[in-house]
């Protein structure tokens, strides 16, 4: 006997082309196992069902009922160590020793506010080594960086979200974040000890000190920012057209926030020479920051600059 889950199902019409329309009201049948029981009904089907092995002798018959109550013994251990891995999780004070661990966790937190079969993730795997370097690897500090995951969109990858609030909240781990992602993007034909990779990973670090200055600027000055649960990179442009930004340099923040994620996130990396036009950009903006009428905007840029000198 075979402990699989079976499932009816029917093709939605307007999934389906219209010379696959006659599908539509085929019954459709789905049965879910785990891979040992899949593995013991491959072999009792080949043995029992196949007339030309014979029929089985009554020790064959006897070792396949063993096996199967091998099978099932497996099963129940696996469904045991499963329930161990999320105990394990829900210790807040446990470390998660994988990416595949924080996934999980990730994965049953968000179930919890938006209920849906199959999250964004995004790379979990670049999350996890993030957390690594920023010391938050488990779940009690991960929830002291962020209080909730409900306010976590479903239409972006949830890991970039996060990875958002942690370099906010740590800005001196762009660098790190970034080179991660920079090796990634870099095609086997560019090779990271060529020059023209030194030369692209230096512009990428030109671009990105002055971004962090302008978020830590905005994050200083703008309250409502440092009270909300989370930093979200698109409250920026709103802001600096709040304080009296020019045209010009809002119009900045908002292309260059477009670049910051393309580099942060891995998206693509834009070439050296592009990078350098929207670096002279960004220090534009910093300029208007650091000669604004009003003193709060002009203190919050000076205390953002301050540990930054090997960046900005």
């Amino acid at each position: 006997m075979s402990n699989y889950d079976h499932y009816r199902l029917y093709m939605q019409d307007g999934s389906l082309d219209d010379p696959q329309k006659q599908y539509a009201a085929a019954k459709i049948e789905v049965q879910v196992g785990s891979v040992l029981m899949h593995a013991w009904a491959e072999v009792e089907h080949d043995l029992i069902y196949k007339p030309e092995s014979g029929d089985l002798s009554n020790d064959e018959e006897a070792i396949l009922d063993e096996v199967n109550g091998m099978v099932i013994a497996g099963e129940v251990a696996l469904e045991r160590l499963q329930a161990a891995l999320q105990r394990r999780l829900a210790d807040k004070g446990a470390q998660f020793d994988s990416h595949y661990d924080l996934a999980a966790y990730l994965h049953r937190c968000l179930q919890e506010f938006t209920p849906t079969p199959d999250p964004p993730m995004g790379r979990v795997d670049l999350l996890w080594a993030l957390l690594r370097e920023a010391n938050l690897n488990s779940a009690t500090k991960l929830r002291e960086q962020i209080p909730e995951l409900g306010f976590l969109s479903m239409g972006e990858p949830i890991s970039d979200q996060i990875a958002d609030i942690i370099l906010a909240k740590k800005p001196d781990l762009y660098r790190f974040y970034s080179d991660l992602q920079a090796r990634l993007t870099f095609t086997s034909s560019h090779d990271q000890t060529q020059p023209l990779a030194a030369h692209r990973r230096e512009a990428i670090g030109s671009f990105l000190a002055p971004w962090i200055v302008l978020e830590r600027t905005h994050v200083l000055h703008d309250a409502r920012a440092a009270l909300r649960p989370s930093y979200r990179i698109g409250d920026i442009a709103a802001w600096a057209e709040r304080i009296g930004l020019s045209a010009e340099a809002v119009e900045t923040i908002r292309k260059s926030r477009h670049v910051r994620n393309q580099l942060v996130h891995g998206i693509e990396i834009p070439n050296r020479q592009f990078l350098i036009a929207a670096t002279r950009r960004l220090h534009d903006v910093l300029s208007e920051l650091e000669n604004h009428t009003d003193e709060s905007v002009r203190t919050a840029y000076l205390v953002a600059r301050q540990g930054l000198g090997d960046l900005a």
